[in-house]
């Protein structure tokens, strides 16, 4: 079954974009890494609820070797706040490469292979109101309009404080990524010596 994913434009979203030019790492690990984020905090693919994130892949060589390519992640999860099953969190991302290359580069006394060239990250984090999501209930509460209308105002009611830490949890992981990928691409300096993120973070791998 395919899930709908719900407009991010009906409340409250969280939207950044990054763009690293002309810097080198390891594409592959950043990949890996998002997926292990994503992993780690309990998100789920919209289909299976498993970690199969990505939606679309696109990958074109281009004349002169080098590839532009575009992978989009896709995902959502039930708040850790509560909601008593009524919230359910998103996250969609598209990453878009231009002109990638491989590039050697000597590291510690030795060759590695590099990735070099446009990197572009645009995402979205955001929560919907899933009143009896896929309950199949068949109410007067959900059939009549006053009764809908009321239900939705009383929900909104007694439900601030799950909604409050819906939106704390949403930027928690909004400003972890957007840090992580900053100091991985290089549009903020590494702390420490370069390492070039050889190791996926917290797994030794």
């Amino acid at each position: 079954m395919i899930e709908k994913i719900p407009s991010p434009n009906k409340g409250f979203k969280l939207e950044w974009q990054l763009t690293a030019k002309n810097t080198t790492f390891s594409w592959m690990k950043l990949y890996q890494w998002i997926h292990y984020y994503l992993d780690e905090n309990g998100w789920g693919d919209l289909q299976t609820g498993k970690d199969n994130y990505e939606t679309f892949h696109s990958d074109v060589e281009n004349p002169d070797g080098t590839k532009n390519q575009l992978y989009w992640f896709r995902a959502s999860k039930f708040p850790l706040g509560g909601g008593a099953g009524y919230l359910k969190l998103y996250f969609k991302m598209d990453m878009q490469t231009t002109r990638v290359q491989t590039k050697e580069v000597m590291h510690k006394g030795n060759k590695i292979k590099l990735d070099n060239g446009e990197f572009k990250f645009t995402t979205t984090f955001w929560f919907a109101e899933e009143r009896d999501a896929d309950t199949g209930e068949k109410s007067e509460w959900n059939t009549n309009k006053t009764l809908k209308f009321f239900k939705h105002k009383f929900w909104k009611r007694i439900n601030p404080v799950p909604i409050k830490a819906c939106k704390g949890e949403l930027a928690k992981y909004s400003d972890e990524m957007y840090n992580y990928i900053q100091m991985y691409t290089g549009i903020i300096p590494q702390t420490g010596p370069k390492e070039y993120f050889t190791e996926l973070k917290g797994t030794g791998e």
